[in-house]
């Protein structure tokens, strides 16, 4: 089964001119939100919950409740998706089947502010046969959790929230 991972990473730019104070400006604010996530460990999952006083996964001992900030930082430094969280996905979804007997096409980790509650999605587009024909299809799911592989790459560990 071939994976692909592709990354939508929006970046900072202007007209064909930039004056010095922007360039700046942006570097300070990258050097921040860098700042937020850097002393992340492998041996952690980080949980985004919208309301951590209240939800139980926030008071775990291996799990870390993160701020928003964080999260938005998270999901766009995002290298990928674990499996778990890909087979998770497919089967919360109704793409089980072709997930098994198909191909995954594209798996997108992107920042999406059209979803108010859980703006870091992953998309997954998945095709096979099924009864004879070639089908696709994509599913779309809200994000809450990451982890840091052993190569230190943030990585998608939890999906399946909706709006």
């Amino acid at each position: 089964m071939s994976l692909f991972l592709t990354l939508i990473i929006t970046a900072c730019s202007d007209k064909n001119t930039v004056d010095s104070k922007k360039i700046s400006s942006h570097q300070n604010h990258e050097t921040k939100e860098k700042s937020l996530i850097s002393n992340w460990v492998s041996s952690r999952e980080y949980f985004y919950a919208q309301y951590p006083d209240i939800h139980a996964s926030c008071k775990s001992e291996n799990i870390t409740c993160i701020t928003y900030e964080e999260y938005e930082q998270a999901c766009k430094s995002s290298k990928g998706v674990t499996r778990g969280a890909s087979v998770n996905m497919a089967t919360g979804s109704g793409l089980d089947y072709l997930y098994r007997n198909g191909s995954i096409d594209a798996i997108d980790v992107v920042w999406d502010i059209n979803y108010r509650n859980f703006p870091c999605r992953v998309i997954m587009n998945v095709s096979g046969i099924v009864n004879g024909n070639s089908k696709r299809q994509s599913a779309n799911q809200g994000v809450d959790a990451f982890i840091v592989n052993n190569e230190n790459h943030i990585l998608v560990r939890s999906t399946g929230i909706g709006q």
